[in-house]
């Protein structure tokens, strides 16, 4: 487990590298590690391998406090992860095998034991056959593998790759990713920082962007990100909730329930539309012409009645409905009556409308 808490690194010449970090790599977890150049991936390496001490704030690591740790514990806290560099680092005067080997004499490994587990993580990165080759005989992505075969043969719980695909060739880039992801797999855990984003999206781990020292997105934390090839990688802004438009009250009257269930809802009845001209009795309507504000009032109606425990406004709707007939009293007579029903103005629906097509 990695723990950064508001970590701080300022260096004596007033460049802040790191800019309260608070950052939580799970044991087994496979991260990219990305940002431009001069954005603070390089500090942050080093404060996980313990070749810088922030300014402030704390770093966990294995069970190692980094921040308080002695310079006698360091090679013992190294010994728990492995590193893999850009520019291979391999001893141009050894062999495969002993640059591999060398790995496990420094921490004073035994030769049975080399002999064993050197030939062992060799074929795990496909390089058996090279064991006896110099650096200088084999390509730039075998010298690669070599490297990583070095960070592994330790047994290391953790792997540090410095842009480990920087110096080969695209091809032989995604053969070495896909070795880190099957050491992943078996629980390493694996942190990765890279430029290369067809890699990033390829493989599909978690990602952390850090710009100007600080952490601008995790997607652990269900970031989105946005790349562009001039700016790099970009954390995506949430959409902003659009503002509600302030809509023209609309007077509705509610039937309400008293005892509501799954099956039957409250239903809103909007108002009526004003009604029409009495039509002159010498004039003889159409049988099959059906008045519309006489169908929409029959239908609140049968509405109300077709719903149990929603007779509340019945008579206030039965009113509506005599008002709209040849029958019902004079305008003047209607404002009276329907002036204050439940609080609401219906006066309005009864105004003059003499004189309108």
């Amino acid at each position: 487990m990695i723990e950064f808490k508001n970590v701080y690194k300022k260096y004596d010449s007033g460049t802040e590298a790191l800019k309260n970090i608070n950052l939580r790599i799970e044991r087994g977890e496979f991260v990219f590690i990305v940002g431009a150049s001069g954005s603070g991936k390089s500090t942050f390496l080093k404060t996980i391998m313990r070749e810088e001490v922030p300014t402030s704030g704390s770093i966990m690591i294995n069970n190692y406090d980094l921040t308080r740790m002695t310079d006698k514990e360091i090679p013992y806290f190294r010994r728990t992860m492995g590193i893999v560099f850009q520019d291979f680092r391999l001893i141009p005067t050894m062999s495969v095998y002993d640059n591999v080997a060398f790995a496990m004499r420094v921490i004073g490994a035994n030769e049975k034991e080399i002999k064993k587990r050197v030939p062992y993580v060799l074929s795990l990165v496909g390089l058996q056959s090279k064991a006896r080759s110099m650096p200088n005989e084999i390509s730039g992505g075998e010298q690669q593998r070599v490297a990583l075969a070095r960070a592994l043969v330790n047994n290391a719980n953790t792997i540090i790759a410095d842009e480990p695909t920087g110096n080969i060739d695209p091809e032989m880039s995604y053969e070495i990713v896909d070795l880190l992801n099957r050491i992943n797999e078996n629980g390493t855990t694996v942190i990765m920082v890279t430029h290369e984003h067809e890699l990033v999206k390829k493989f599909n781990h978690r990602i952390v962007v850090i710009d100007h020292g600080s952490v601008i997105s995790d997607t652990a934390a269900g970031g989105a990100l946005s790349y562009d090839e001039t700016t790099g990688y970009k954390p995506v802004r949430a959409a902003q909730p659009t503002p509600k438009e302030t809509a023209t009250p609309v007077t509705a009257v509610e039937i309400p329930v008293t005892a509501p269930t799954e099956e039957t809802a409250p239903q809103v009845v909007p108002e009526p539309a004003p009604a029409p001209q009495p039509v002159s009795e010498s004039v003889v309507e159409d049988p099959e012409e059906v008045d519309p504000i006489q169908a929409e009032i029959a239908a609140k109606v049968a509405a109300a009645v077709a719903t149990p425990n929603q007779s509340l406004y019945m008579e206030q709707l039965a009113a509506l409905a005599a008002a709209a007939t040849p029958s019902s009293p004079s305008q003047e007579q209607q404002k009276n009556s329907f002036t204050n029903i439940d609080g609401v103005d219906y006066s309005k629906y009864f105004e003059d409308t003499e004189g309108e097509v």
